[in-house]
Order: C-alpha cells, then sequence, then structure tokens
C-alpha cells in the first residue's frame, strides 16, 4: 500500500448518532466505523476507530485509522502531535489484553455488513464483525511472521552447511578426557581382605583391599584416580559434563560446544553418554557470531537460532587434536590455549573468556608459556578484575612488575592473583623498611663523621 495515497484520502469523523452512543452507552470503550474505497487502484478496507471519552468531549476525529487488505494492513496513528504509521494490530494499539478486555462496537449496521462481506474468506460466521477483523490481523501477521522467520532460517541454514562432521574418535574422547571426573571402581563389598571390584576407566576386573563407600583412590590396573563405589548402595549416578571442539571455517574458526550426561545405572559396566550440542560461536576476524539450539522465537520449534548467549560453559574440557590447525591464520594464532588446555587431563576452559580477554590482553600467551595456569585461571573468568598487572609491559616482568628472581619464585609456587598480591605487598614493605634502615645509618655516619 502507498502511504502517501493513504495519507490524502479524506478522514472520516464521527457522526451525531455516534456521540450521541458513546453519551449513552457506558460499556463500550472505541466505537468503530467501516467502509471499503478504491485507493491507487487497489480496493481497501478503512476502519476509524473512535475514543468513547473524547466523543463525550464533542471530539469526532479519529484516534486511529487502518488500511486493510486481505494480504496486509497498516495504522495511522493520531494521538501524537503529527500522524505516525504504526505496524502493530488493534488489540495492541487499544491495549487489549487478558486481564483488560477492551470493549470495540460498530457505529452502525452499514459498518458491521461491511466487515462482514470483507471477511467473509474467513469462513467464521459465529463471530461478531470486530472479531473477525481481529481474526483477520492476525491470520495476516501469522503469515508475516512466517516469512520472515523463513528468512531469518535460511541464513542460519546455510551457516550451519559451514560445520563439518565430527572427528570419529571424538565421543572415545568425551569418555575418556572431557569426563575425566566420572571414574569409578565399583566393587563387590564382602569380609574377605581382597574384594572384586570393576573400573569403569579400564574397563577391567580388579582386586581391592581396605577401600571405603565413595573415598577417593586409585585403580590398581591403570593407576588413575577414581572414586570407590559399594555396589549395593550406588544404584543410579548421573555425572554432568561439558566439552568444547574447534572446527576450521573458510572466514576463521567455529567452537562448538556440548553438554554431557554419564548415567550409571544397575548395569554399570556399560553406562549410557549422551551429548547434545547447545551453542556455536563463529569467530570471523574481528567478528563473533552466537548460534544457541532452543527454542525458536517461542514458536516450539527447537532449532539452531542467532542472536543469543543464555548457555553459559565456563568449565568445558577443550579436543586439542586439531586445534593449532584450526587456530592457523587467524588471530587467535598464539593464543597458547592448546597448552593451557593440556595442563591436566580433562582441564577445564573458558573459551569464549579466554578468546575474549587475549584479544586485550595478550600477555596471558606468555603466562601460560611460563606455567602461571592460576593466574590465567582467573584472567578468564567474566568477574575478574585485572587491577595487579601493568598492561602497557613488553614482557612479562614488566607486566608483572617484578625482577627475574620475583619471578622464578612466583613460577615455582603458580600463584593465584591474591597470593600474588600477598607476595608484592611484602615486598614493597620490605623496601620500605630498607629505605628507612639505610636512612638511619647514613644519620648515623653524619653524626659520627662530626
Amino acid at each position: 500500500m502507498d502511504k502517501r495515497s493513504l495519507k490524502r484520502y479524506p478522514i472520516k469523523m464521527a457522526s451525531k448518532s455516534t456521540v450521541s452512543q458513546a453519551c449513552r452507552i457506558e460499556n463500550t470503550d472505541f466505537y468503530l466505523h467501516a467502509h471499503t474505497a478504491l485507493i491507487s487502484h487497489q480496493r481497501i478496507l478503512i476502519i476509524s476507530l473512535y475514543d468513547k471519552n473524547k466523543l463525550r468531549n464533542k471530539e469526532k476525529d479519529p484516534l486511529f485509522r487502518i488500511f486493510m487488505t486481505k494480504e496486509e494492513y497498516i495504522t495511522q496513528d493520531f494521538c501524537e502531535e503529527k500522524p505516525v504509521w504504526r505496524t502493530g494490530r488493534m488489540e495492541h494499539l487499544t491495549e487489549s489484553t487478558w486481564y483488560k478486555k477492551i470493549e470495540i462496537s460498530c457505529c452502525d449496521d452499514r459498518s458491521a455488513a461491511v466487515l462482514n462481506r470483507f471477511f467473509s474468506y474467513l469462513n467464521m460466521e459465529k463471530l461478531s464483525p470486530v472479531d473477525k477483523l481481529i481474526k483477520g490481523q492476525k491470520r495476516i501477521m501469522e503469515k508475516r511472521l512466517e516469512k520472515k522467520h523463513q528468512r531469518e532460517n535460511s541464513k542460519i541454514d546455510q551457516k550451519k552447511r559451514e560445520v563439518k562432521k565430527l572427528p570419529k574418535n571424538f565421543m572415545d574422547w568425551i569418555d575418556e578426557t572431557a569426563m575425566a571426573h566420572s571414574r569409578y571402581i565399583y566393587y563387590q563389598y564382602s569380609r574377605k581382605k581382597y574384594m572384586d571390584g570393576y573400573c569403569t576407566h579400564c574397563h577391567s576386573d580388579v582386586k581391592v583391599s581396605g577401600v571405603k563407600h565413595r573415598k577417593i583412590g586409585v585403580c590398581p590396573n591403570c593407576g588413575k584416580k577414581v572414586l570407590f563405589l559399594a555396589a549395593g548402595k550406588a544404584t543410579r549416578i548421573l555425572d554432568h559434563g561439558e566439552a568444547v571442539y574447534f572446527q576450521k571455517t573458510k572466514k576463521g574458526f567455529v567452537v562448538r560446544f556440548f553438554s554431557i550426561y554419564k548415567y550409571y545405572g544397575k548395569h554399570y559396566k556399560t553406562p549410557e553418554i549422551r551429548t547434545l550440542e547447545l551453542k556455536r560461536i563463529f569467530y570471523e576476524d574481528t567478528k563473533c557470531l552466537k548460534y544457541e539450539w532452543r527454542n525458536f522465537k517461542q514458536t516450539g520449534e527447537i532449532r539452531w537460532c542467532d542472536g543469543w548467549d543464555g548457555y553459559t560453559f565456563y568449565d568445558a574440557a577443550c579436543y586439542t587434536a586439531n586445534l593449532e590447525k584450526a587456530l592457523t591464520g587467524t588471530p587467535y594464532q598464539y593464543c597458547a590455549i592448546k597448552q593451557f588446555a593440556d595442563r591436566y587431563e580433562g582441564a577445564s576452559v573458558n573459551v569464549p573468556y579466554y578468546l575474549k580477554r587475549y584479544s586485550s590482553k595478550p600477555f596471558i600467551e606468555y603466562m601460560v608459556k611460563a606455567g602461571l595456569y592460576h593466574m590465567v585461571e582467573e584472567l578468564t573468568q567474566p568477574w575478574y578484575f585485572f587491577g595487579e598487572y601493568n598492561q602497557d609491559g613488553k614482557n612479562l616482568l614488566e607486566v608483572l612488575g617484578v625482577t627475574r628472581e620475583q619471578f622464578r619464585f612466583i613460577q615455582q609456587n603458580d600463584m593465584y592473583s591474591f597470593e600474588f598480591r600477598t607476595y608484592k605487598k611484602m615486598l614493597s614493605q620490605k623496601n620500605v623498611r630498607y629505605r628507612k634502615t639505610s636512612a638511619v645509618s647514613v644519620n648515623s655516619m653524619s653524626v659520627i663523621s662530626v
């Protein structure tokens, strides 16, 4: 519809009978006048909506004017100083809700007949003329949304095609590394010195002695850290984990985030592992495109959606076999995330914040290579503040503000940030005492010389 032609169309003022109705009837909030006209070679339904309170004050101009066809509608709003165009439905413009029902009535029988005739294609004879108008606008809105959603989904699906298949050993890595915290030895309790047990990590039958339920120990076969469980007491265990997989794309790389569930039931030798990919972040130079697996626009369709950031993966294990290849040629090529992710088996990494911090704090690379893992763990958390670091330092000694000897002590102890702050305070207090002692010595020497 051409807005210029619609704007030039004469405004329908309320009739005397409509004003009379507004003064006599209490239950109606708005009065509706409907007629059709040929505008720019197009048959258009024109609806003028009058407010009851204005009519009682002898103000006959409409509050809204709706122009509508079977495919589209638009509203001219006269509430402001200058008329503005609205795309909302009549229900929303009149602020009608489920708890606040707004009553709208036709001004005359002719308006009701126009609405019935115009919306005859709806095949809803039992509805009132006003309800038919509401249904007609709702149907047009649904078609608008459907087309809009199709456009959005086509872009998302096009991006989805850039994601390749997972490697064949990915599920083995999930079980062995990402779920490293889910390792148990189930044992059959008896009064014998050696009891029969089963290690869920190395999948072997073992003999255990002197163990207790839910106590940490080591598997006698594979030597891995495990939790001992009495088979009769631990019938159901559900462990949760998170995993991250990097994948090369044409414009950069994509980070894929997986939620993992491992369930041990009565048949603990064959636990059930389920993975669900919930998030993808595409890194393309300075761009960061986020997609999540969720309910699309509250439509009930579960699919990939863009623009969300609802899932947090702060403690995810990182698949590192292809990590260097995925980051080659990108701004994150030397970020040292592989070394950080391999600091121990199944180490947790907050990947989005690690990459974000590295972009503005590139000294993280040197911290990782120096083995200052605890500092990096805190630096890559969203709550952390960088007050104790000199971000303009050219090397790690300048960043930390310490000497080479002091740095070796920090490195050997792999200090946390609060330990580092305490250590620097101790050094500063020591320097202050040293200066005071030196000043006293100088004064003493001057007295002696006199």
